[in-house]
């Protein structure tokens, strides 16, 4: 045998001569394998396992045949991957070498399978020779120690990586020898990479039919001949079409068609069905039940634009008129000639119940969303309304201008059912009301975090804050200025909105000042069901956070639900219970919905 012997990557089966311990099992019986050496390779057991399948069922000799040594196969590459070069696997059945054993003259029966394996010594990384580098790589240290192949592996093409996210997209590997030293026990690792020429945009080749204007792909796509380009900005790209909604998939290709890096960008889409119907239903014993139902057509003039009419109604109980808002709106990407900008409006109609008043409203929103990253999300525009408390009789109408400014943070990849990541959201609201010559600025911060204990166990907590700034703490303020509290989106187990009624004065409805905590435990029963252990604190302030104590009101709600997982999302019940209530089943609340409370 000579000292080297040059592995490709791909290549992994390779027979040793050596000796080792032997697995032996017959018809039905159990493979059982042992190694001689002390340390047994991790995960090296699971694998015959669909030998013994199809052994244990007595299935055709043939395939049994061929199933060994795709097991084998399977093995090799395991143990090559975690570095024993030296591994040596042998089959005999019925007691000849499986490799003597053709498929034609495979056995009528199978007698006896023995296993025999050795996997020898790890070896070590040898000389390591990876070149040209990136910057960042550069300054971190090189893979050491046990060599394992998908390490290497992984570590070549994070440098692939980050030479393409330079700009240098054609960077491809021209040289990779991986060289097992047998005499040292040693993996020697030489790379060198073809970077070409650094890449910058020719054309955009749209390569799939759409029903979305080309021009308005361009403007989306924002790019000039000539304009440098990178992985970064093919991902940004890629984000801006999919954030549009009328795609359901996206992919960008860039492909060199200059010796001086000139690059074309082949874009592949697929469009979603135009319309859409859905609808939404949820219940509680407290609030009545909630049903909506909205209509969506994505791509209304070809400019990938969405429009959509959504009808609610809320509260719905045989006690009272439910809240109920018509609302459409409006939604164009790449408007004012920036690709990252997109056109939002909005027009609402509706009526409300807040405390023990009923408010009739209509509002008018024009404005712009900005996705700065895939991640963070902007709005900002300005909201004309009318609202008027018509259950009473001598009530004003309340006109108000105002320039809503939103921020959204969000790291969870599952938005219906997070497991991990957080959620943010900052709100900065400046108005003015016209006819109570009152002034300003509500406040308000919601976040949301996520940790998965393990794989059963996930802790999530919520903490919604509220201030609210007026130049006339006693003059009546829309309700939406406000704040309250009581509810499945604050506190369960507390009627709807049943905190901050009157709570700054006779028909002074709202708190200026409000903190709402959440806290759950989810535990995953099986792969459908979860349960759900959650409490719910909710604090008003009637004139805000400078005063955070005087004449303050406070309720809890606590309890247990379920959710079970469907392709829709999880189906959510919760059974909550008000705090220093004596528990009965009277004052028990049951919510049931779709998705996740938060």
């Amino acid at each position: 045998m000579v000292s080297k012997t040059m592995l490709k990557v791909w290549v992994f089966l390779i027979m040793l001569s050596a000796g080792g311990s032997t697995a032996e099992f017959a018809f039905g019986g159990t493979i059982e394998i042992k190694f001689d050496d002390t340390i047994k390779p991790l995960g090296s057991e699971t694998y015959f396992a669909s030998s013994k399948k199809i052994v244990n069922q007595k299935i055709n000799p043939t395939d049994v045949l061929f199933q060994l040594k795709d097991d084998r196969r399977a093995l090799m590459t395991h143990l090559y991957d975690l570095g024993y070069f030296d591994a040596y696997v042998e089959i005999f059945l019925n007691n000849a070498p499986i490799d003597n054993v053709l498929a034609v003259d495979a056995p009528d029966q199978i007698i006896s399978v023995q296993v025999s394996i050795r996997h020898g010594k790890q070896y070590k990384y040898g000389a390591l020779s990876i070149t040209p580098l990136g910057p960042k790589l550069a300054a971190q240290p090189a893979p050491s120690g046990t060599a394992n192949l998908p390490e290497i592996q992984s570590y070549i093409s994070d440098i692939v990586d980050e030479w393409q996210s330079l700009g240098y997209l054609q960077t491809d590997v021209a040289i990779q020898e991986l060289i097992a030293d047998h005499s040292n026990q040693t993996l020697d690792v030489n790379v060198r990479l073809d970077l070409g020429a650094k890449s910058v945009f020719n054309k955009l080749d749209l390569d799939t039919p759409t029903a979305v204007k080309t021009t308005k792909i361009t403007e989306i796509v924002a790019l000039e001949s000539g304009n440098p380009i990178n992985t970064g900005t093919i991902n940004t790209i890629e984000t801006r079409l999919r954030s549009t909604g009328t795609f359901s998939s996206v992919m960008i290709e860039p492909i060199q068609v200059g010796i001086l890096g000139e690059t074309d960008l082949k874009l592949s889409v697929s469009d979603k069905k135009p319309k859409r119907i859905e609808a939404t239903l949820a219940l509680s014993s407290l609030d009545g039940g909630s049903v909506s139902a909205g209509w969506t057509h994505r791509n209304l003039t070809g400019n990938a634009d969405q429009f959509q009419v959504i009808g609610t109604l809320d509260r719905i109980s045989v006690r009272k008129l439910p809240e109920w808002s018509l609302g459409a709106s409006y939604r164009q990407p790449a408007i004012f000639s920036d690709p990252t900008t997109n056109l939002a409006t909005e027009l609402t109609l509706g009526e409300r119940i807040y405390g023990s008043d009923r408010f009739r409203y209509s509002s008018v929103f024009i404005g712009a969303d900005r996705k700065t990253s895939n991640q963070t999300d902007l709005r900002l525009g300005v909201n004309l309304k009318r609202i008027r408390n018509i259950a009473q009789s001598t009530a004003p109408l309340i006109s108000s201008i105002s320039t809503p400014f939103q921020m959204q943070h969000d790291t969870r990849i599952d938005k219906i059912n997070p497991q991990s990541g957080s959620f943010s959201e900052l709100t900065l609201t400046p108005f003015r009301q016209v006819d109570q010559l009152t002034n300003g600025l509500k406040l308000t911060y919601d976040v949301r975090r996520y940790y998965e204990i393990n794989d059963r166990v996930i802790v999530a907590g919520r903490l919604q804050f509220g201030q609210s700034f007026l130049t006339n703490s006693n003059a009546i303020i829309d309700p939406d200025f406000l704040f309250f509290s009581g509810g499945s989106n604050t506190v369960r187990g507390q009627p709807y909105q049943s905190l901050g009624g009157n709570i700054r004065g006779t028909d002074l409805s709202g708190a200026q000042g409000m903190a709402i905590g959440s806290a759950e435990v989810r535990l995953k029963i099986d792969n459908s069901l979860t349960g759900v252990i959650f409490a719910d604190f909710g604090y008003l302030t009637p004139f805000g956070w400078k005063t955070p104590l005087e004449h303050a009101q406070n309720h809890a709600g606590f309890g247990l639900g379920a959710r079970y997982e469907t392709a829709l999302g999880p189906i959510r019940f919760d059974i909550a219970h008000p705090s220093k209530t004596k528990i009965s089943l009277e004052s028990m609340a049951l919510y049931f919905g779709l998705g996740q409370t938060f």
